[in-house]
């Protein structure tokens, strides 16, 4: 079973990036120290660079990240934590919810994506939390490649 993360509100690309390659992270950019640190009582693994958290969620799992780079970011979280690129998983939450997404009718992504995208895609999925909608094509290709390369 993949891990449940949490990423502090200092490292929001890191958030995107995990959730791109289907990891469950919670981000807030509002949350507080506090209720960020509650969420070890789920079972989440907290990363963070705040040097004044780390250790303060008792014996919940935390990893501190020193580096600002979220490529840097990114390698060390993989690292530290094991975690891997799954393609059948990556692309599989929404980037912006955390929610995991859903396929939708081909005729329910019209006049919501670009016509070219319409015209020359079948498969789409959606937020069922915001509505946005999402396609397989080269940008997630080259998104992976991109992690692949950092990692």
């Amino acid at each position: 079973m993949d891990p449940l993360l949490a990423v502090d509100r200092s490292m929001g690309r890191l958030a995107k990036w995990l959730r791109l390659l289907g990891y469950d992270t919670v981000f807030d950019p509002g949350m507080g120290d506090r209720e960020f640190l509650s969420l070890a009582e789920q079972g989440r693994i907290l990363i963070t660079r705040t040097r004044a958290l780390f250790g303060k969620a008792g014996e919940a799992r935390m990893v501190e990240i020193v580096d600002g780079d979220p490529k840097v970011q990114l390698a060390e979280t993989v690292k530290r934590l094991g975690l891997r690129i799954d393609r059948s998983k990556a692309f599989g939450r929404c980037i912006r919810c955390n929610v995991p997404v859903e396929p939708i009718e081909r005729e329910r992504a019209a006049n919501r994506v670009p016509d070219y995208v319409f015209e020359t895609h079948q498969d789409f999925a959606h937020c069922p939390r915001c509505k946005r909608i999402y396609w397989r094509g080269s940008h997630q290709n080259k998104g992976l490649a991109m992690l692949e390369s950092v990692i």
